[in-house]
């Protein structure tokens, strides 16, 4: 019952806070409508909702931000509607997946880098927000994604603007961060710059109970692993936006990462009475640099992105049955992306099309003092090359709506060749991606959109490395290089209403779906963590996005997810089929206290019992709670956030199929309470005028 009443409590504080708002209100009729129009820009469920001729979801960010507390874009990400956020991972409401975008391009980077780019970047750096169920040809990207489009401004003077801030964040242990962001704008040229630091320092722990049968017996374990990170970020970007011409322009930005990981777990192991302790030290440093360019004449587009990554790690592990182990990995990447895209008119269609073609090669090496052959060293070397094309065709109906239907052809080559392997092709892939979107306006205010695509997802360079790496002296993480690609194929229908209120049907299918399990080896005493595929994943459900708006300074957001989803697979020899009927259901309630001063926000999800492969999860649960200040020093903004409140965010999983007999009990340390101090200032006119200027990682 306590994860049902912690869920609950957002709604009853809230309607505490409402009864005190409505006793304030102000019933002067001759100031009603200066209000209500000032409502459009200050409460952010209320305002209408824009859907593009992209079929994208579009919201304001300065809308947004004004009544949800953000610190930086990845803030704002989370505060869209349609975007649900657990823990670090994002999603869109009623899709599996989805990519997220930087000014319409999907970049070299991974999503993981993304977001870290995103915590980096000031929130008056994000002009709009747009969701995408189904998304176009023409961004590089199939299926589901969400584009951040950054602000390039133009002025007549030269003016310079930027943000300078400070974070400081409580979990168990100080966190800390701050950063400065410029911005420098011209009639034609907007030049961009800034940089960001944040030292990061939290724990985990892990509690793993197993019936692990080996040798014709079997053996009651159980494990408790606890484990802390502290880890250095530096994050530098720089972008330069010139309007050549009243239709020509030119794109470049630059962005570079440098992590300092270091970790230490320790273990305690109970076998059938039998106490092992293990302790191992992780360090490494990691490096990234990408470079974009975007090319714009008229309806002509044609971009470049290159990206190269380092990463070098070391473990030291020692336990109390084996001598110790000292491991060192090694990634080195690179890859580069070139693309052409156009549009022309065919009678009454619009006509797109594009190529693109890509390039990458992996180095993934490993020396180990291990004498288990199965943790042998390795060496490995993957290049990839994929060429693709579309084709579109986009038939307007004026303001009743309109149909875009593509067809994109992609060949992918991935090959591998190593030290101690005979070089062999992974994948050698022809397929066609079709895909649909419909919307019909039914007035102003009112849409249906109907969409179906399809996509393909290829695995992370080194879970399909053939080796083992030990994390203690009972578990490991294997490679699977048999692991195929997967491939899937939704159909979505939304029903707009008065472009607030959202409902929708889904349905997802995906073939060879794969994810991490945890295996209990028949031949071995080992618990293995390894990524497989799935025979069969299905999903189907409803959704609804439901603003209410209860005062003119308080209102209610409420979304709600429902669905069945059915899988089925064999994981190391144990066959298992799961159906499951679960839901998510989050309130996010928003009361300015003090007009455009004082802004509250106390937001809270419930996820009931679901699958994942033979893992039946439990319910979870998290309620936020957070408040936006700005006071009379213009530019100057406080936020206050607590996460995770009563610290209920917990995966608990347990499973009893076959052999696979165990639980585990997983605790990030999310609650955190984290102070943000941001001083903006704008349009600072200079004295000169008119200047005429997945799938990285261990």
């Amino acid at each position: 019952m306590r994860p049902k009443l912690m869920a609950l409590l957002p709604m009853l504080i809230f309607c505490c806070l409402k009864v005190s708002a409505q006793q304030q209100d102000s019933t002067a009729v001759d100031e009603r409508m200066s209000k209500t129009i000032e409502e459009v820009v200050v409460t952010a469920s209320v305002r209408p909702m824009k859907v593009t001729d992209d079929g994208a979801y579009l919201y304001d960010a300065r809308t947004v931000e004004k009544i949800h507390p953000a610190a930086n874009a990845l803030d704002l990400l989370s505060a869209t509607p349609l975007v649900q956020r657990t823990g670090d991972d994002f999603s869109i409401l009623g899709a599996s997946s989805c990519v997220i975008m930087i000014d319409g391009r999907r970049s070299n980077l991974t999503q993981e880098q993304l977001k870290n780019m995103l915590a980096a970047m000031p929130t008056n750096r994000v002009r709009n927000i747009e969701v995408f169920y189904n998304t176009p040809a023409k961004y590089g990207v199939r299926g589901a994604s969400v584009n951040i489009n950054t602000v390039q401004r133009k002025t007549d003077r030269a003016q310079m603007s930027g943000n300078a801030s400070l974070n400081g964040s409580r979990r168990h242990k100080f966190s800390y961060g701050g950063g400065v962001d410029m911005l420098l704008s011209t009639k034609t040229l907007t030049v961009g710059a800034g940089y960001e630091y944040n030292f990061l320092n939290k724990k985990r722990s892990l509690d793993l109970n197993t019936e692990h049968e080996f040798q014709g017996a079997t053996h009651n374990i159980g494990q408790q692993t606890g484990s802390s990170l502290k880890q250095h970020r530096h994050n530098i970007h720089a972008d330069v936006d010139w309007k050549m011409a009243p239709a020509s322009s030119l794109s470049v930005a630059y962005t570079a990462a440098f992590q300092r990981p270091e970790s230490t777990a320790a273990a305690a192991t109970n076998i059938d009475g039998n106490r092992l302790n293990d302790r191992s030290e992780n360090n490494g440093r990691s490096f990234l640099h990408n470079v974009s360019a975007t090319l714009k004449h008229k309806t002509l587009k044609i971009g470049s992105d290159l990206s190269i990554y380092r990463q070098r790690g070391s473990q030291h592990l020692e336990s109390s049955d084996v001598s110790a182990i000292d491991s060192k990995y090694r990634q080195r990447f690179l890859k580069t992306t070139s693309y052409i895209n156009n549009e022309s008119k065919l009678g009454a269609f619009q006509l797109e099309y594009g190529l693109e073609f890509s390039y990458s090669k992996t180095d993934n090496t490993k020396m180990t003092g291990d004498t288990k052959k199965d943790d042998a060293p390795f060496s490995t070397t993957q290049t990839e090359r994929t060429l693709s094309g579309f084709v579109g065709l986009d038939r307007s109906f004026g303001r009743k709506g309109f149909v875009r239907l593509s067809v994109q052809a992609e060949h992918f080559r991935s090959e591998i060749d190593g030290e101690d392997i005979a070089k062999n092709t992974l994948w050698n892939d022809f397929r066609l991606y079709p895909s649909l979107t419909a919307m019909y306006r039914v007035n102003a205010m009112n849409a249906l959109q109907l969409s179906f695509s399809s996509e393909r997802s290829y695995p992370a360079y080194w879970v399909t490395a053939s080796n083992r790496t030990y994390i203690n002296s009972y578990c490991a993480e294997e490679g699977n290089p048999s692991l195929c690609p997967a491939a899937k194929y939704a159909v979505r229908l939304n029903h707009i209403m008065r472009s607030k209120y959202i409902f929708g049907l889904f349905f997802e299918t995906t073939d060879d779906y794969f994810t991490q399990l945890l295996a209990l080896k028949s031949d071995e005493l080992v618990a293995v963590y390894k990524h497989i595929n799935f025979s069969l994943s299905t999903k189907l459900g409803a959704l609804a996005v439901v603003p209410v708006k209860w005062t003119k300074t308080a209102e209610t957001r409420l979304t709600a997810i429902v669905f069945n989803m059915k899988q089925k697979g064999n994981l190391d020899g144990t066959a298992f089929s799961n159906s499951k009927t679960t839901a998510r259901i989050s309130m996010t309630n928003t009361l300015s206290i003090i007009r455009n001063r004082l802004n509250m926000e106390l937001s809270g999800w419930y996820q009931l019992p679901s699958v994942q492969g033979l893992y039946n999860v439990d319910a979870m649960c998290q309620v936020d709670f957070s408040l936006n200040y700005r006071p009379k020093i213009k530019g100057l903004s406080v936020v206050l956030r607590a996460e995770d409140v009563f610290d209920t965010f917990r995966m608990k999983v347990h499973t009893d199929t076959g052999r696979q007999r165990y639980s585990f009990r997983n605790a990030t340390d999310s609650r955190a309470l984290t102070l943000t101090v941001k001083y903006n200032f704008n349009n600072y006119k200079l004295k000169r005028q008119n200047t005429d200027n997945n799938r990285l990682g261990f």
